[in-house]
Parts: structure tokens; C-alpha cells; sequence
């Protein structure tokens, strides 16, 4: 239940993801600073398995998480591992090629079924699904945002996200305002649907931002503690960009 967009920019791209979870989880632990094989890295993690959903590092590689709902049901691991461990295990990567080829080497047998997102340093980009049985590998283009999941209704929710994103994207001005207003607003209707989504069972939890310059990489995480449109003040780190 997640949902994600991006834009290159003038050296660099900015990209949001919202992520989705059950009332049940425990609130996710705000952005902070961390290394692997010598690289740095900014995440958020989750408090339960200490993993994250999205990860950037100071190559200016992004990485996301996302469930995949739809295969959830037909495979469930033997022995379970959590995937938010994922985006830390290849976080010392410094291009796509790098994570494509880790990726494809890696055994996921272990894991439920996931979408694995990552962002390079100009908004180029990849997509694995993992859904079980095979991995499938995809290269979004910006036609084909938002990435989005929802285990509610899954293909009506999706193609209504969609074509908000489409309507509210026609014009070139502002761009990167209205991707933030497409994702912190409770649009489209009905809330089940809406980006800011509010379920009985579930809600939008966190809104993140991630910003690339020529020198930078920024994080900006929002959390949204109720049921409002109102996210609490942002949570901000940054890197030098190697």
C-alpha cells in the first residue's frame, strides 16, 4: 500500500513515496544517518524489523520497497525473511547496473513477493518484481507513474490514482508543486482510494520527499499521526553527494 513518483531535475531528481500501513504496526522511526561497506545512506526504518521502505545514499541512488499484494496469496516462504532488509543489503551500490546485477544474482526464495525500485542519479530507473517464482524486471518511464499498490480493490484504486496523476500533471509549470500536492492531499475519492489513503484497517503513515542536486541528496520525511490531511513537521537529513 504505497505509493511513489518521480521527476529528473537539473542535475539530480526529486521523488516522493508514500508509504501505507496497517493501524496495527508501530509508527516508523524518522530518517537518520547510516553506512554500509563505507557508504553513506539516509532511511526512515521500521521500528518492528528494522528495515526500511526507502533508502537514499550519497551516490544518489533511491531505493524503494513495495508490496505486491496480488502474489501474496499464492506464495508464502517456508521460512520467512523481512524484506525491509532489502534496500539496506544493497545500499552501498553506486549505480543501477550495480543493483540490477546484485539483484539478479540474489535469492529471494525466502522472502514474500515485493516490487524493488531503484532511482539513478539522473531519474533514470528499474523496477524488480519479485512475485514468487520469477523476478521480472521493468525500466518505468514518466507515463508510467505513479507506481502504486493497494491490497483494497487493487486494480480500481491503482488505475484511479493513475488517472488522478495524469489529470493533474498535463501542464509543464510547477511540476514539482503539484506532485506534492498529488500526494499529501486526500484525492481522489474515496479516502480507500485517495493517495493520502484512510482505511479502517489502514492509512497513509509517512510522506517522504527525496531531492538530487549537483552537490546534494536531501531527505524530507512528513509523518501523518491521524486521520487529517495534516502531516506533523518535516524530518530533514542530508548528505554531500559523491
Amino acid at each position: 500500500m504505497c505509493t511513489v513518483s518521480w521527476s529528473n531535475q537539473p542535475n539530480g531528481y526529486t521523488l516522493f513515496f508514500n508509504r501505507d500501513e496497517s493501524r496495527k504496526r508501530q509508527d516508523g522511526v524518522p530518517p537518520e544517518l547510516g553506512t554500509h561497506k563505507s557508504t553513506q545512506f539516509i532511511c526512515p526504518r521500521d521500528p518492528e524489523g528494522g528495515g526500511t521502505w526507502l533508502l537514499v545514499n550519497a551516490y544518489s541512488l533511491t531505493l524503494g520497497l513495495l508490496n505486491f499484494y496480488e502474489a501474496d496469496v499464492n506464495y508464502q516462504p517456508a521460512v520467512r525473511r523481512s524484506r525491509g532488509n532489502l534496500p539496506l543489503e544493497y545500499a552501498h551500490c553506486k549505480q543501477l547496473t550495480e543493483v540490477e546485477a546484485a539483484l539478479a544474482e540474489s535469492d529471494f526464495s525466502s522472502y514474500p513477493p515485493f516490487h524493488f525500485l531503484a532511482v539513478g542519479n539522473s531519474g533514470e530507473a528499474f523496477l524488480m518484481t519479485w512475485d514468487g517464482q520469477e523476478k521480472v524486471v521493468s525500466r518505468p518511464q514518466w507515463e508510467d507513474l505513479p507506481i502504486s499498490t493497494s491490497s483494497f480493490k487493487t486494480s480500481e484504486v491503482m488505475d484511479r490514482r493513475k488517472q488522478l496523476f495524469k489529470s493533474q500533471m498535463m501542464e509543464a509549470s510547477d511540476l514539482i508543486q503539484r506532485m506534492e500536492a498529488y500526494h499529501t492531499a486526500k484525492n481522489p475519492s474515496p479516502d480507500t482510494h485517495a493517495v493520502l489513503m484512510t482505511r479502517p484497517d489502514a492509512k497513509t503513515v509517512s510522506v517522504t520527499r527525496i531531492d538530487v542536486n549537483h552537490s546534494e541528496v536531501k531527505m524530507t520525511y512528513c509523518a501523518r499521526l491521524d486521520d487529517s490531511s495534516q502531516l506533523e513537521l518535516p524530518v530533514t537529513k542530508t548528505l554531500s553527494r559523491r
